[in-house]
C-alpha cells in the first residue's frame, strides 16, 4: 500500500475514493487559484521556464546539496501537485463514479513540443464539470468576452474508456494528478520524451510522479 493511500485513503486506494474528487474540496481558495492558473497559457509558460532553470541549477550543484534540495522539492510536490501511475483497469473504475469527463490540451506537450495534444482529461463528480471546468475556463478573467470553451471536449464514459485503451496500445502511462492534494482533478497519459514530470523524476531525480499503488 502506497503512502498516499495511507494518508488520503485510510488504507484503501486513495484515487478510487470519490471524496478526493469532490466539489467540496474546491471551496479552498488556494486550490481554486492554483487550478485557475492552468487556464492561463502565459502563466504556464513562465512556470515551465522557471522549473527548467531550477532543474538546470540543481544539476550543477554538489551531490549532497542536490539530494537535500530534491527531497525538499518532492515534499512540496506531494502537498501541491503530483502524479501517480494508475493501471487502465482502475482508470475505468474512476470513470465509473465521476460524472463529467472533459478532454483538454496537455500542458507538458504544449510546453515541450509547442503543439496542442489533447492527452489530458479533467474529471469531476459534478455534472458538466461543475466548478472545476469553470476554473479551467478562467471565467473570472473572461467576463467581458465570455469563456473560450473550444479547447474542451466533453466525452462520455464509453468514449473516454475507448480513448484510454488506444493510449494503452501506444504505450502511454496513465496518471492521476492532484491540485492541492488530496484533490484529484485530472488524468493524463504520459510519455517520457515530452512529460516534464516524468523527465524530472527519472532523469533528474526530483520526484513529481510516483509508481502505481500495489
Amino acid at each position: 500500500m502506497c503512502e498516499f493511500c495511507l494518508k488520503h485513503g485510510e488504507g484503501e486506494k486513495w484515487y478510487l475514493q470519490a471524496k478526493n474528487y469532490s466539489e467540496d474540496l474546491l471551496s479552498d481558495v488556494r486550490r481554486r487559484r492554483f487550478i485557475e492558473e492552468f487556464s492561463d497559457p502565459k502563466a504556464i509558460a513562465r512556470g515551465a521556464e522557471r522549473s527548467a532553470q531550477r532543474i538546470d541549477r540543481l544539476n550543477k550543484a554538489p551531490r549532497l546539496i542536490k539530494d537535500m534540495i530534491s527531497r525538499i522539492i518532492t515534499r512540496r510536490m506531494k502537498k501541491v501537485h503530483f502524479g501517480q501511475v494508475v493501471p487502465i483497469e482502475e482508470i475505468e473504475q474512476i470513470f465509473g463514479f465521476t460524472n463529467s469527463i472533459t478532454r483538454i490540451a496537455c500542458i507538458c506537450r504544449r510546453t515541450t513540443l509547442g503543439k496542442e495534444k489533447r492527452y489530458c482529461y479533467g474529471i469531476s463528480m459534478a455534472p458538466d464539470g461543475g466548478k472545476l471546468v469553470e476554473m479551467y475556463l478562467g471565467l473570472r478573467k473572461n467576463l467581458s468576452s465570455g469563456p473560450d470553451d473550444s479547447r474542451f471536449e466533453r466525452l462520455t464514459r464509453e468514449e473516454a474508456i475507448s480513448a484510454f485503451r488506444g493510449y494503452e496500445q501506444e504505450g502511454l502511462c496513465h496518471t492521476v494528478w492532484t491540485f492541492q492534494t488530496p484533490f484529484i482533478g485530472a488524468i493524463c497519459n504520459c510519455d517520457r520524451s515530452d512529460c516534464m514530470a516524468m523527465r524530472s523524476t527519472l532523469t533528474h531525480g526530483v520526484a513529481a510522479m510516483f509508481r502505481a499503488s500495489t
